[in-house]
């Protein structure tokens, strides 16, 4: 209330949010009409999430209400000391207040829901991820207890339990161009030629002695694929068995038979076996291309312009692509036909779900 007095607008967030930009730049700037404005909680409430407040002479009476009715409810949990207190939080009390004293329409801006996902949203249904959209603030709720929450951001990676710094600090940390490395991703299926005359190109670029990691991804076999099909990927598995007829010299070469069929678009989306760091860049090749002997100079070159110099670079671009970007933030195999209905999501071996996160620039 002291900061509405002194001409201040202020936001209130809860603890169990992630926030991954700015959440400034999304709010409504109509302060003489909106009074409140913040995070959607079941589509027509507010969640205290996420709550800003306006210092208007709306405002301030608004807030004076919010907390009129909070000391009343801790009045009554005193006296009662009753243990169930969901009913009686602030988030209660400022949509208890904004109905009786607000007009929906004009006085609250209700936060983009895809931007500003609940628990339920973002955890369960995954509707931004489906949409296309980054999150600017997640919000962990719709969980009952604190140990589970902490289980559910772990599982997603959303957690930060040490001094590691999460901010774009740590993508211009001085060493990390010096040590950056590079990882090729191959995904073949029944292509020998084509895969052979690929490998081909990539043994004769310049890597000027740097490490580069090769893994190829075989897909499986359909039950009822040609045998054509199937001699041409065992053609392509006792090639690569075989060193005297393939060798890597630039790193690790891994190369890994899909246990089923996965088509194209899972061979991109769930062909990742080693847990990557910071410094790492992963380049996709399908098997039907070729490179340039001076490829790892661009892409060095690139890195060095768009990703790792503080003046050029965009958090909202995660890679460069030669083709238009159709799989879009949060696909898998099994939500790719738009299911409406998604009961469970596959998971890699660290327990996070398996998206394909990658916004590309296209051709």
């Amino acid at each position: 209330m002291s900061v509405l007095k002194f001409g201040y607008h202020f936001v209130t967030a809860d603890l169990d949010t992630v926030w991954f930009d700015n959440p400034l730049k999304y709010l409504s700037t109509n302060i003489a009409q909106v009074v409140l404005q913040g995070q959607t909680h079941r589509h027509n409430q507010l969640s205290g999430g996420f709550i800003c407040v306006h210092s208007t002479l709306s405002g301030k009476q608004f807030w004076l209400r919010v907390i009129h009715c909070h000391n009343k409810n801790l009045e009554y949990l005193l006296k009662t000391r009753m243990k169930v207190t969901s009913k009686y939080t602030e988030q209660e009390c400022i949509n208890q207040v904004a109905n009786g004293t607000l007009n929906r329409l004009t006085q609250i801006h209700y936060l983009n829901e895809d931007l500003f996902p609940d628990g339920r949203r973002f955890f369960e249904q995954k509707l931004p991820q489906l949409n296309g959209v980054i999150p600017v603030i997640v919000h962990n709720n719709w969980i009952i207890g604190l140990d589970e929450r902490w289980k559910r951001f772990q599982s997603w990676n959303l957690l930060c339990d040490d001094a590691t710094p999460t901010n774009d600090e740590l993508k211009f940390h001085k060493n990390l161009f010096k040590n950056f490395r590079l990882r090729i991703k191959i995904i073949t299926y029944n292509r020998f030629q084509s895969l052979k005359r690929l490998l081909a190109s990539l043994l004769t670029a310049y890597y000027f002695n740097d490490q580069v990691d090769l893994d190829i991804w075989i897909d499986h076999p359909l039950q009822d694929a040609t045998t054509e099909t199937r001699k041409e990927r065992l053609l392509i598995v006792q090639y690569l068995s075989n060193k005297k007829q393939f060798r890597w010299p630039h790193g690790s070469l891994l190369v890994y038979q899909q246990k089923s069929h996965m088509e194209l678009f899972g061979q991109w989306t769930q062909s990742t076996r080693t847990k990557t760091d910071e410094y790492e860049i992963l380049l996709v090749l399908e098997d039907d291309i070729t490179v340039s002997r001076y490829f790892y100079v661009f892409i060095k070159k690139a890195l060095q312009y768009y990703y790792y110099n503080r003046t050029n670079y965009d958090p909202l671009v995660y890679g460069f692509s030669l083709q238009n970007q159709d799989t879009i933030l949060g696909q898998t195999v099994a939500t790719k036909t738009r299911s409406g209905d998604i009961q469970t999501i596959l998971r890699d071996d660290y327990g996070s779900p398996l998206f394909y996160k990658y916004q590309l620039l296209g051709k």
